[in-house]
């Protein structure tokens, strides 16, 4: 069996946060507030003669308590998936071909305090990612068919 190159571009997580004051100079309190944003990136090298098997895509909570909501499955852009229960599973084989393909997993997931398993699987390719803390799912995913 051919093992294939699994590169993870980090677990790229960008922290973007903004905090705005409301109210400043008016004499009143000042209040302010901090949003947070998570983007998780991974790339992988798949054969071409591999996409003949499935490769799955699953996104799942971690825990009982937790649950997908909206959670939005997208390839070269295309909405291919929209659900709001977990699991969900796809075989992505059917729309890969040769070249670079962006699989972006978007949504939100409740608890915030919960987290979520993305699984990428294939002949010969493993790879998980877990997302948690926000309640936000932005995750990418870069599929390199040669």
């Amino acid at each position: 069996m051919n093992i294939k190159k699994v590169v993870i571009v980090g677990c790229c997580t960008g922290i973007l946060a903004t905090a705005i004051a409301l109210g400043a100079g008016k004499g009143d309190r000042s209040m302010s507030y901090a949003e947070t944003e998570q983007m998780q990136r991974t790339t992988i090298s798949l054969d071409a003669a591999d996409l003949q098997e499935p490769h799955i895509l699953k996104v799942s909570t971690n825990s009982s308590s937790g649950r997908l909501s909206e959670v939005k499955i997208k390839v070269d852009g295309r909405t291919i998936s929209t659900a709001k229960n977990s699991p969900i599973e796809l075989n992505l084989s059917p729309m890969l071909g040769r070249g670079k393909h962006t699989i972006e997993i978007l949504g939100n997931y409740s608890p915030g305090d919960s987290s979520v398993q993305i699984e990428f699987s294939g002949p010969g390719t493993q790879v998980s990612q877990q997302t948690s803390g926000n309640g936000a799912i932005a995750h990418t995913i870069v599929v390199d068919v040669q």
